[in-house]
Formats: structure tokens, C-alpha cells, sequence
């Protein structure tokens, strides 16, 4: 005749009481059932089933005895579930009741709703306040906050949510503090933590070191939920003739991303970033590109210099108004705002009246035919942490070969004295890891010794066949790096595969993995 849901924490039920279906609940239904026929239905019992991967009959039948004809029996509990934690919010699962008695059975299907709650990361962020230097660089050596905030767009409420911090074992970070409990995140509402989860970078960390670590929600009515995060330490300098892609990342703001390294030309070998098509061919149009500096930390009388080379359309009398064009951004917020920066000779061109391309009209910039040449852009207006940017952008007509970058520097000037070093500490020898990896084509192996030592780097290949002897020396304590080019000792490129390299002091041993891509 009906039936209602019991979710009070009695009789073997656990819920909050409110009459809804929810996940990480066991329920029972409160049933009726009525003999609506003209003669008693002998030993009668009610059964449940469900094939739903998120539902748990606990208690699959009532037996129910005698039923007179016109009668209506009211059963507490007569069907137990348990929903599972994992349960997505609005799901639905068919339940199948069966009364029967005698050798007959009346049959009736009931399609059922769970609410559940729904948690997102909404946002994170890591901070040298109040334990590192405050400078908000991330460097190594440092304490850093991490801070957090979760939306719930589920249809219940989220119940006694404890955040967590872990760090990978051979990561450049380890956890100082790693728990925090949250309060109750109600529906459609996000819930902030307070800063307790704390890391520390590890005092070898060297600059444009990608940090991974992993952040874990859990709570008494959802399954966990896991991120896995990562930022890069700040240098507060940078040198780059584009060997390789190295820390720099890059992306279409719209349409297509045009941004590589290659080999195409360059004004220092062995390559140079290029923002166009492949080698040898033209940009597309409408296209909208950056190039994005690894995060850098200022100081005083910061200056970026670079050489490029650029064929794009622009008109052939000056003024150049330029069609297609590129200008140089800084950013002091990790990305969310760019301002222009101006070179110490000022852009040649501006950016026609009637673009189609992403600059405002009259925006001074780069443009037509440049050859390899030095530009000179005074940052000394800047301090703090910055992200740079090169933009270039397309219109719907004409291409052209693009814009070649090469000889990348950033430099800064830091006073320096006893203070700001870090406390002495014992460096431990170990092998660090290796940045890029995967690589194309070298990538930089990191290492410390605790004190003077003679220190063997060997690449291997799956096989254990040795591929390249590296390094073979006696160090001083201290923290070093050694390159690997993917060539064998004979100098041929390596095929693309799994390497490892071993790192050996005599007393100390260790391997890490190698992946290069061809």
C-alpha cells in the first residue's frame, strides 16, 4: 500500500533522520501491505532485490505469516540497504519487492532516488606566510601553507570533512603538518580551510623544481576524494639558450598554439623557441599564443634580455601597422592579470585601428621583418614573484613564418649577507631526480653529497646494459647537477624508451628512472 524511509540511528539503521535516501546511510523501509482478495493468504513473506553496484541488501526478507482477506499489515524495517559513500548524487536504483504465499507471487518494482553530497575542489594555493621569508617567492628551505577551499554541489550536506596533505617519499617536499578538520560543508556552499596543513621544501631544491604533492578530502557520508597538485620553486634568475622546453609552459589563449622548440633557425645552436607552424611553413590565422617564463623573484634592477627573429604581416610605411603582432607581459598575480611591458628601444609597430587580432587598436608592438636581433626590457619596476610572457597573435588573413625567440636571460640584483643563508644542516647524499622527465632531447639529473666523495653516473638501458657513463669524479659536499643528451658513449642519439641512471659513492647507491621520447 505504501512504504516510507528510516534513516533514524535505531533498529540497525544509521541516517540523519530526515527521510531521504543518501550515501554512506543504511536504511529500512517502512511498509504496508494489504490483502485485497476474498480468503487468507497462508505464511506470506516479502523479499527485496537490487543488482545496483551502489546498494547492499543487509536484510532481504520479512516473513510476514497470515494475512485475512481485507487486511492491511504495517512492517517496521521490513528491507534494509546500506548505500555506499560512493554513491553519486542523483542516482537512481530499481528495487524489487516480491510478496508471496502459497505458490503464488504479486511483484513490484520501485525506482528510487539517492542524494548525495558532491565535493570540488574549488580552489588552493601555497604560501611562504608566516614561516618562510614572506617574499612570496617559492623557494627551497621554505615553510609554506597550504590553503584550500571545497564546493559542495551535491544534495546533502557534507558531515565532518578532515582535509590531508601526503608528499611523494623522493618528492623536493615533506609534510609538516598534515591534517586539518573542516566544518560541515552545507549544499551549495564552499567551506575554506584555515592554513593549518603545512609543507617544507627541501633545502636542496634547485630553482624550476616542479613540487607534487596530494591533497585528500574525507568525510563520515562521501568516499575520498583525492588531487594531485604540484608548483614549481621560483629563481630569481634565468638563463635559457633553448636546448630544450625545459620549466616554461605554454598555451592558445584561443585557437591554435603555436609555440615549440625548434631547430627550424636560431641564433645560438642548437634550437630556438618558435611561435608559428611546423619547420619550414607559415603561422595559421587567428591565432592567439603564449610562451610563459618559469616563476621568477625579483629584486633590484631587474632587466630581461632576448635576441628574435620575426616575419609577420604589417604594413610597408610607417607608421607599420602592424596585422599580426607580438608584445612582452608581465604578471606579479601568478597569471590572472598581465600588464605590457616596453623594451628600451620601443616596439616598432603598432597594432592597426582596425585589427582582428586580440591587441587593442594603436597598441605599441612587435611586427612585418625583424632579423636576429638583441632587445633590451628594463623590469626594475617590478619585485616579488612575476611570471613573463611572450604573446603573439594572428589575424584572419596572411601568414608568415612567425616569431623566433632565442637567448633568453632574466637577471636581478640581491643583497646579500651572513643573514640570509639558511642554518647549516648536513646535506645527505642522495640522488634527487631528474627535470625534464620525460625529456627531448637532454635532461638534467640532480644530486648531493654529504661530504667529499667520488661520485660514478651511469645510464642503463631495461636490460642493464650500460648506455653512457656520465660522471666519474670526486666532489665536495654539496649539491650538483649532471646533463644527460640521450646519446650513448659513442655519441648516438638512444631510441626513445626507459633508461635508468645509477648513482654510485661506494657507500651510497641508488637508481631513478629516465624516459625519453623521441
Amino acid at each position: 500500500a505504501w512504504f516510507s524511509i528510516d534513516d533514524d540511528q535505531e533498529g540497525g539503521t544509521t541516517g540523519d533522520s530526515d527521510g531521504i535516501i543518501e550515501s554512506g546511510e543504511t536504511i529500512g523501509f517502512d511498509m504496508a501491505v494489504r490483502n485485497d482478495g476474498i480468503s487468507t493468504a497462508v505464511d506470506s513473506r516479502l523479499t527485496a532485490r537490487c543488482s545496483d553496484p551502489f546498494v547492499a541488501i543487509l536484510s532481504d526478507t520479512c516473513r510476514i505469516g497470515d494475512m485475512p482477506r481485507n487486511t492491511t499489515l504495517l512492517l517496521d524495517d521490513a528491507v534494509v540497504l546500506s548505500i555506499s559513500d560512493g554513491a553519486p548524487d542523483g542516482h537512481s536504483f530499481d528495487l524489487d519487492f516480491t510478496l508471496s504465499c502459497e505458490g503464488q507471487a504479486w511483484s513490484v518494482r520501485q525506482s528510487i532516488d539517492i542524494d548525495a553530497p558532491g565535493v570540488d575542489l574549488a580552489s588552493w594555493s601555497v604560501s611562504d606566510l608566516p614561516n618562510g621569508n614572506g617574499n612570496g617567492c617559492i623557494e627551497a628551505w621554505e615553510y609554506l601553507k597550504v590553503h584550500c577551499s571545497w564546493f559542495n554541489d551535491g544534495s546533502s550536506d557534507i558531515i565532518n570533512p578532515v582535509i590531508s596533505i601526503t608528499a611523494p617519499e623522493d618528492g623536493w617536499s615533506r609534510v609538516v603538518r598534515k591534517y586539518e578538520t573542516l566544518p560541515d560543508i552545507p549544499v551549495g556552499e564552499t567551506v575554506f580551510s584555515s592554513g593549518e596543513l603545512e609543507l617544507f621544501v627541501r633545502e636542496f631544491t634547485p630553482p624550476f623544481s616542479e613540487v607534487a604533492f596530494f591533497l585528500t578530502l574525507e568525510a563520515d557520508n562521501i568516499a575520498a576524494r583525492a588531487e594531485t597538485l604540484s608548483f614549481t620553486t621560483c629563481g630569481s634568475g634565468l638563463e635559457d639558450d633553448v636546448s630544450a622546453e625545459g620549466p616554461w609552459t605554454h598555451g592558445a589563449l584561443t585557437g591554435y598554439d603555436g609555440w615549440h622548440v625548434t631547430g627550424e633557425d636560431f641564433h645560438s645552436a642548437p634550437s630556438s623557441w618558435k611561435c608559428g607552424g611546423g619547420e619550414g611553413e607559415i603561422y595559421p590565422n587567428m591565432m592567439n599564443a603564449v610562451l610563459v617564463t618559469p616563476p621568477l623573484c625579483l629584486y633590484d634592477n631587474s632587466v630581461l634580455t632576448f635576441t628574435h627573429r620575426m616575419q609577420a604581416e604589417a604594413t610597408a610605411v610607417y607608421p607599420y601597422w602592424a596585422e599580426d603582432g607580438a608584445i612582452v607581459e608581465i604578471s606579479t598575480d601568478a597569471g590572472s592579470t598581465w600588464t605590457v611591458v616596453y623594451p628600451t628601444v620601443t616596439y616598432p609597430c603598432r597594432a592597426s585601428a582596425a585589427n582582428t587580432i586580440s591587441f587593442p587598436p594603436y597598441q605599441r608592438c612587435y611586427s612585418g621583418t625583424i632579423g636576429w636581433k638583441s632587445e633590451t626590457f628594463n623590469l626594475s619596476a617590478w619585485k616579488g614573484p612575476v611570471l613573463i610572457r611572450f604573446h603573439f597573435a594572428t589575424n584572419e588573413q596572411i601568414g608568415f613564418s612567425g616569431w623566433f625567440i632565442d637567448d633568453i636571460s632574466v637577471t636581478t640584483e640581491r643583497l646579500t649577507g651572513d643573514g640570509d643563508d639558511p642554518p647549516s644542516a648536513a646535506r645527505a647524499t642522495a640522488l634527487r631526480g631528474a627535470y625534464p622527465n620525460p625529456f627531448n632531447p637532454s635532461t638534467s639529473i640532480q644530486y648531493c653529497v654529504s661530504g667529499t666523495s667520488r661520485v660514478k653516473m651511469t645510464v642503463y638501458d631495461v636490460a642493464g646494459r650500460r648506455v653512457r657513463a656520465l660522471l666519474d669524479k670526486v666532489h665536495d659536499g654539496g649539491s650538483y647537477s649532471v646533463s644527460w643528451d640521450g646519446r650513448d658513449d659513442s655519441g648516438r642519439r638512444a631510441a626513445s624508451g626507459v633508461y635508468f641512471c645509477r648513482m654510485d659513492t661506494g657507500l651510497y647507491s641508488a637508481t631513478r628512472r629516465l624516459v625519453l621520447l623521441r
